[in-house]
């Protein structure tokens, strides 16, 4: 186990993909082995140490980011395993440093898919897992939750809890969790809003029926350190192209992605049309991207972007399908951008991906923090919300864009303020809109997480009861309470720190 002390090294674990500004640490500890995490964390239980989780650090909520304390950096844990194939596709183990993009390499190279597909391919599996992470191909294949099969995790007691899906489910509002030791956590599931969207990273995860395992799957290192996770892996499709269609009005492209939302649901089926991922840009992302993309047509005023898989039968029918709905909607040629290859593939991906690097070479040169959002709704409250957006933003005369996730009713709004007073009229529209989506039965976070800088948002959700009972959830794990504190919840709700 290495440590560090050296204040230039530790200066490189102090921030993520944020912009949060305050950390601060005494050092930075190196495990290669659960027995010496398990050993260091007994120990720093006994101090009362602060410890926060560190891996690949592209989270943009702070989470890994230390207040005070030491950081625990999980980089050596960068192990995959070998592939169990079955019937109907595989599992792999992965420790949790290993990146996504090995991973997705490593299936694909089996014929096999991993379904999540997070914008942050330099990401870790264990920064996943805790952020419950998503991605445009969520339309299709939902969270990192949906594809989680077990995990190993480390307590601050020195305790290892292994759990596979479907050993411990919730019975009489109790949860139970088996440790090595022998000994058993029990803890009553966290009562928490119910929400009307599916897709949510915010808090901990509590339903009636729940499933043990998926509480520690986006607990954000709050409860246990996790070391290793069992995934399930999906046979991959034969074939997949890609699209992005151009519309001459921002309302066309939404009452287009309505259709396909409502087509891929079973109502009002549109023959052939069946997208892995649904994205939407307005008008200002593009012309942002105009000055790299030269081909943008210029009468495009919004865009949807689109994946959809194919089998080698069906891919000739499929493209017509395509095709015949875009004449229907009469959207011309010149408005379609196509790709079959995976030259082709990886430009458009190169293009959609483009956009949070703009924005990111933007904040950096003016030196204030975008405001962005990251909220869904249900399907039934996405008209009203995208309104609410619309009437916010333009009265503001703030520089802003609105794109992401539209096939979940999850739209990221970016607001780049160039002065301060912008940056707090900004901050003080984003509460409003977030308001505005929890009373629609809205997540203030959809996929990145609450972290350190989210917590007013998250209370607006679950109320300071919610975060009581988060704050008792986490006792149960983590008695000394020295993890990730101030993560999803502000601290002062675990009582006096000793």
């Amino acid at each position: 186990m290495l440590i560090k002390t050296d204040p230039a090294i530790i200066a490189g674990y102090l921030e993520d993909a944020s912009g949060y500004t305050e950390g601060c640490a005494t050092q930075v500890v190196i495990p290669e082995t659960e027995a010496e995490i398990a050993e260091y964390l007994n120990a720093a239980s006994q101090r009362r140490e602060a410890i926060t989780i560190s891996g690949g650090r592209t989270g943009v909520t702070a989470g890994c980011v230390p207040q005070n304390g030491s950081i625990l950096s999980l980089e050596r844990f960068d192990q995959l395993g070998n592939i169990e194939k079955t019937p109907d596709g595989g599992s792999i183990l992965a420790q949790s440093a290993v990146r996504l993009d090995t991973l997705k390499a490593t299936a694909l190279a089996a014929r096999l898919l991993y379904g999540p597909d997070p914008t942050e391919r330099t990401g870790t599996l264990g920064g996943n897992v805790a952020t419950n992470a998503s991605g445009g191909q969520c339309f299709k294949y939902g969270t990192t939750r949906e594809h989680v099969l077990g995990l190993t995790m480390i307590l601050s007691t020195g305790e290892k809890l292994r759990l596979e899906r479907g050993q411990s489910l919730c019975k009489n509002n109790i949860l139970r969790f088996p440790l090595d030791s022998g000994r058993n956590i029990e803890c009553q599931r966290p009562q928490l809003p119910t929400l009307k969207v599916d897709k949510n990273a915010a808090g901990y995860y509590s339903t009636p029926e729940m499933d043990a395992l998926d509480l520690l799957i986006g607990m954000d290192g709050t409860l246990g350190v996790i070391t290793e996770i069992k995934l399930k892996l999906l046979p991959a499709p034969a074939g997949i192209f890609s699209l992005v269609i151009f519309f001459p009005t921002q309302a066309a492209a939404l009452e287009c992605a309505g259709q396909i939302r409502n087509s891929s649901q079973g109502n009002q089926p549109i023959a052939g049309i069946a997208p892995a991922s649904l994205e939407f840009m307005d008008i200002h992302s593009l012309n942002l991207l105009k000055p790299n993309f030269s081909t943008i047509p210029a009468v495009g005023q919004a865009a949807l972007l689109i994946e959809q898989e194919h089998t080698l039968e069906s891919e000739g029918q499929a493209l017509s399908h395509w095709f015949d709905y875009c004449t229907d909607l009469n959207v011309p040629e010149n408005l379609i951008w196509f790709a079959q290859t995976e030259k082709d593939r990886e430009r458009i991906r190169a293009f959609r991906h483009a956009l949070p690097e703009v924005v990111n070479t933007i904040v950096r040169q003016r030196k204030f923090r975008k405001v962005g959002t990251d909220m869904a709704v249900p399907e039934s409250e996405f008209p009203g919300m995208f309104e609410v957006y619309a009437q916010g933003l333009n009265a503001s005369g703030l520089e802003y864009l609105i794109f992401g996730h539209i096939g979940e009713c999850h739209l990221h709004v970016n607001v780049l303020p160039k002065t301060q007073a912008e940056f707090d009229q900004a901050k003080a529209m984003y509460l409003n809109f977030a308001q505005q989506a929890v009373q629609r039965g809205g997540t203030v976070s959809a996929e990145h997480g609450i972290g350190k800088i989210k917590h007013d948002f998250f209370q607006l959700m679950v109320g300071a009861h919610g975060f009581q009972e988060i704050a008792r959830v986490k006792r149960c794990f983590d008695p000394a309470l020295i993890l990730n504190r101030n993560n999803i919840f502000p601290e002062h709700f675990l009582g006096a720190l000793i």
